[in-house]
């Protein structure tokens, strides 16, 4: 036979010599004379290099020959084996030689053969070289052989040196790898023994095996175990090298032999990894049930809230099933029965499973949800999931699932944890378990639903030490997640002394914010996970006080599910989807920092050396518009030094800001001064802004004006933003310019229900410009979106404009709005134009009503006119600003003060329309004028007046319109339901204007007198003919 000796494990050998005979000094020479030796097989083990053992320390690594031999079928079943010394036989270590039909070498070299040195010829006893015949093997048999070193003082042996070397031979019985783990936190041991054991009681393992430090106290050890039952129990290190067993109770322990009370479990035989093991900072240590002996509770969220896969809490699931064959290793039994009569899915022998699932869009769903039971051990297991899309976007992202060992764990997974996933085509889940896998794990509830799991803490009385009789102590404390990777807390006083403080403690891992004080009395932290995920449920405590008392009150520790939602803590986007409103104001009037609209200054950095660590700066888009994200922001600075800014003939500073997180929102500017230097004064002013809506792009268009201690712009060069909470907040900031194009005094941009609004305004042309970037309302009409520019008016009034152009990615409506106030709903009387074939006329006369638009050929009059005068809303269109025609009226009760501005909105969605409105007026209004009771009522709050007489009338009048001087005046004349009857313009210059009412039936009219510049005035005259 010729043998390969390439096969042989050479992995922990020296450089070859060889020492059978000492005149040998050519390796061909002797393995020449080795296969001269008439025998069937031979083998060499060259020189093993063992490390010298001191004292009664187990021996160490590496022991040298792990290899599969077949002794031939034609023969005796003899082989030769040739070892040559390496300081063996010194300090109590001989070698021990040992085989057996395994397939590998198991831990413990006793459950095998062992060859006694000395017995033959030539085998060197254990101590020096040696070759010698072994004799009484089955032929063609497969064997194993190991060559251990012994320490005959200690009675260890060295570890087994593995290989996967394997000479043919016949399947071997198969064993079970399994790990034995143990958390020794607990446990008080001996200084200088670092070595920790498990102790097997009989069968093939019988005896103590060592267990390797895997760090945090935890303890590990893998041996191959044959099928059948094994007993064992944990020992910690004493200072005679074994120390004490583990103290253990409960009705699942066995035996109470040697080495005390032991575990015990049946190994399947399969080949495969399992992990059994032990929490030993208990009191005592519980062999405890292998399998769950309850069930976990029944679900609550509704069925129209869930896609069920397994469980029996719906009637119905998606499940086809539950056994697809994918290379796993264990079995699957749907109908586990806990001893409860609710089954459960039990996974035995797991390593990894699937299900198969009618494919199914589960976008709209929040979370995954199951309950899980095991007995695997969650700091060496780890758990996994994932559903298994085929749509759009990740086809599976595996995510670890928390699990307590030995009890049903209920585990909500949101939709956000699964990195991007859509869940649009969901057609298998999986389970995977990692890092020694547990024996089983049992399944139960398993569904995608958009229950949210509800905060314990919402709005919630909490009291010192959580004791209800400190009633001076209670304030009312909200805890709540707030996006993926963000939990926030809220206190609020529930007594007349408000809160003052808040300290939040624990949150393992999360930096917490100072508070601040978000509304008066309320105060928030944030708690964020800048260097991980947060854990599943967050440990912390809440301390308080208040402002008449002195001293801290405390809560004790509390647990919250990350995951738990509370309303009055609004889960927000952690990133925008939409771009910031584009810019409208011409570029002649724009000095931009930072835009894509505009062409930008020269700038040193956008993130100074100087800014507080651990901010970070990212340079990215959104929808296809460059941005810049900031975060963990405490400050951060912007400069321009090398070419400072000159802003002295600008009047407004630009910036579009975005957070998810933001408590306030500050800027600073700094000037460089007259020497255009550090060195000199540096005029700089701050400007906070607290609580930014969240969640949408906010535009901030400041006056320079409010820099009030920036005495120069001419030398701008420092622009410092930062906000609250320290260390934690995150912005986005886009289109950050000066310009000229603000808006005038007492007007705003404010867009109704529509983020995407922008409004500029140019001075020299008066000429506003707005956008309106996605604001579209379809039918039903009871909700409005627009992009608005807005003035108060109170009291009677008008507004004019004219809509001079409409442009952009799609068609759209511009005009003029009265509307009781910026909600989506609100009532309102509007009048716009598609500057084309048609004007449209919309009236809403009841909070949330159907406003159903109106259209009307608009034969080119695109100057548009809404007055009010009590109640009535009058709408007039003209081709001239000169010639006007009535184009509708309606009755609406709004109050006194409304809000009149201009208004676009979009023909259809995702899309963006710019519309120029040019002479724009407001005219009348009365700041003073009390709440209408509903009535058109006469104005006795005038500035300018007029007298009517005779009063009560047969029929003419005369007007006395002396107190209007020159002006150019509008009469309008409403009966008492609103109706306009008469509109006429008269020329004031004359002072008194006769007035022919004879067409008139009797009753009481009202006139209203108007003028540009001027609050319109209204009397009462009564007609008796």
């Amino acid at each position: 036979m010729r043998t390969d000796l390439s096969t042989v494990n050479l992995k922990q050998f020296t450089t070859p010599t060889y020492d059978l005979k000492s005149n040998d000094t050519k390796n061909e020479n002797l393995i020449g004379q080795l296969l001269k030796v008439p025998l069937l097989f031979c083998f060499l083990i060259f020189n093993l290099a063992f490390i010298q053992n001191i004292g009664a320390q187990i021996p160490a690594d590496p022991v040298g020959l792990d290899a599969r031999i077949t002794p031939p079928t034609a023969g005796s079943g003899e082989i030769f084996l040739a070892v040559g010394p390496n300081q063996v036989g010194m300090n109590n270590t001989v070698y021990r030689l040992f085989y057996s039909l395994t397939a590998s070498a198991p831990v413990d070299p006793k459950t095998a053969t062992q060859y006694i040195f000395g017995s033959t010829a030539g085998d060197g006893n254990g101590t020096s070289a040696f070759g010698f015949m072994l004799t009484g093997l089955t032929p063609g048999t497969s064997y194993t052989f190991w060559l251990y070193q012994f320490n005959t003082s200690s009675g260890m042996y060295s570890n087994g040196f593995t290989s996967d070397v394997q000479i043919s031979g016949a399947a071997a019985p198969p064993a079970t790898n399994v790990t034995f783990c143990v958390d020794y936190t607990c446990v008080a041991q001996t200084p200088g023994f670092a070595a920790q054991q498990i102790y097997f009681e009989g069968g093939p393992s019988n005896g103590y095996r060592n267990l390797t430090n895997m760090g945090n106290n935890i303890w590990c050890g893998t041996f191959a175990i044959p099928a059948g039952e094994v007993r064992f129990n944990f020992f910690f290190a004493g200072a005679s090298g074994a120390g004490g067993p583990e103290n253990l109770t409960g009705l699942a322990c066995t035996s109470n032999g040697a080495g005390g009370l032991k575990r015990s479990f049946n190994v399947s035989g399969t080949s495969q990894s399992v992990t059994y093991a032990w929490q030993s900072c208990a009191a005592t240590a519980s062999c405890g049930p292998t399998s769950p002996t309850d069930s976990p509770a029944t679900p609550t969220c509704p069925a129209a809230n869930v896609i069920n896969i397994y469980g029996g809490g719906y009637p119905t699931n998606i499940a086809t099933n539950y056994n697809p064959f994918w290379g796993q290793s264990g079995t699957v039994n749907p109908n586990f029965d806990p001893g409860t009569g609710n089954v459960v899915m039990a996974y035995t022998n797991f390593n990894f499973q699937g299900t198969d699932l009618t494919q199914t869009n589960a976008s709209s769903m929040k979370y995954l949800h199951f309950d899980v039971w095991t007995v695997a051990n969650p700091a060496i297991t780890t758990l996994k999931v994932s559903p298994i899309n085929f749509g759009t976007g990740p086809a599976e992202v595996l995510v670890t699932v928390p699990f307590t060992s030995g009890t049903w764990t209920k585990v909500t997974l949101p939709k956000s944890a699964f990195g991007g996933m859509t869940w649009d085509a969901i057609r298998q889940l999986k389970f995977e378990a990692f890092g020694g896998t547990p024996t089983a794990i049992y399944l139960d509830n398993i569904y995608f639903s958009t229950c949210d799991v509800p905060s314990p803490y919402c709005n919630t009385s909490a009291y010192h030490l959580g004791i209800p009789a400190e009633t001076a102590t209670e304030i009312k404390l909200s805890i709540g997640n707030s996006g993926e990777n963000s939990m926030t807390v809220d206190i609020e006083s529930a007594t007349a002394s408000p809160a003052d403080v808040l300290i939040v403690e624990g949150a393992a891992g999360a930096t917490i914010s100072p508070f601040v004080e978000v509304s008066p009395g309320k105060l928030r932290s944030i708690l964020r996970w800048l260097n991980g995920p947060p854990p599943s449920n967050v440990m912390l405590n809440v301390l308080w006080s208040k402002a008449n008392f002195g001293g801290n009150w405390i809560l004790r520790d509390i647990s919250i599910p990350f995951i738990a939602v509370c309303p009055t803590i609004p889960l927000l986007p952690t990133a925008p989807t939409t771009a910031a409103p584009l810019p409208t104001c011409p570029s002649d009037q724009v000095i931009s920092l930072f835009s894509n609209s505009y062409s930008n200054v020269s700038v040193n950095t956008f993130l100074t050396p100087w800014s507080q660590a651990p901010v970070t700066l990212t340079n990215t888009q959104v929808a296809g518009n460059d941005v810049k994200f900031y975060q963990n922001v405490t400050f951060l600075g912007i400069e321009t030094t090398s070419a400072p800014i000159n802003a002295s003939a600008m009047t407004t500073l630009h910036v579009d800001f975005w957070s998810a997180n933001a408590t306030q929102f500050r800027i600073k500017l700094v000037d460089l001064g007259p020497d255009g230097t550090f060195a000199g004064p540096n005029p700089e002013f701050e400007l906070t802004f607290n609580n930014p809506k969240l969640g949408e792009w906010v535009s901030y268009e400041i006056p320079l004006s409010s820099f009030t201690g920036l005495t120069s712009r001419s030398n701008l060069a420092q622009y410092i933003l930062s906000g609250m909470p320290n260390g934690v907040v995150d912005f986005y900031i886009d289109n950050m310019y000066f310009s000229n194009c603000a808006l005038p005094s007492g007007w705003s941009e404010q867009g109704v229900n529509c983020p995407g609004t922008n409004y500029s305004y140019n001075p020299t042309t008066q000429v506003y410009t707005g956008t309106s970037v996605n604001c579209y309302y379809p039918n039903s009409f009871v909700s409005d979106e627009l992009a608005s520019a807005q003035r108060q008016l109170c009291g009677n009034g008008t507004i004019t404009a004219r809509v001079t152009s409409i442009s952009g990615s799609a068609l759209g409506w511009a005009g003029v709005t009265m509307r009781e106030s910026n909600a989506a709903g609100s009532k309102k009387a509007q009048l716009m134009t598609n500057l084309s074939e048609f004007s449209r006329r919309e009236f809403r006369t009841t909070t949330d009503g159907t406003a159903y638009p109106q259209q009307f050929a608009s034969q080119s009059r695109y100057w548009l006119r809404i007055t009010r005068t009590g109640n009535q809303f009058v709408m007039f269109i003209s081709p001239n600003g000169t010639t006007w025609y009535p184009a509708g009226a309606q009755t609406i009760i709004m109050p006194n003060c409304i809000q009149v501005g201009l208004v676009i909105t979009n023909y259809t969605e995702n899309s963006s329309v710019t519309a120029k409105f040019s002479n724009v007026t407001v005219t009348g209004g009365n700041q003073t004028k009390p709440a209408s009771n509903g009535n058109i009522s006469e104005d006795i709050f005038a500035d300018v007046d007029f007298t009517v007489m005779p009063n009560p009338t047969s029929g003419y009048v005369e007007i006395n319109m002396n107190a209007y001087g020159k002006k150019d005046v509008q009469m309008e004349i409403y009966n008492v339901q609103g109706k306009l009857m008469r509109s006429t313009k008269i020329d004031a210059s004359r002072g008194i204007e006769e007035v022919d009412m004879t067409s008139f039936v009797n009753g009481m009219y009202l006139i209203r007198m108007k003028a540009e510049g001027l609050p319109d005035v209204t009397k009462r005259i009564v007609i008796q003919h």
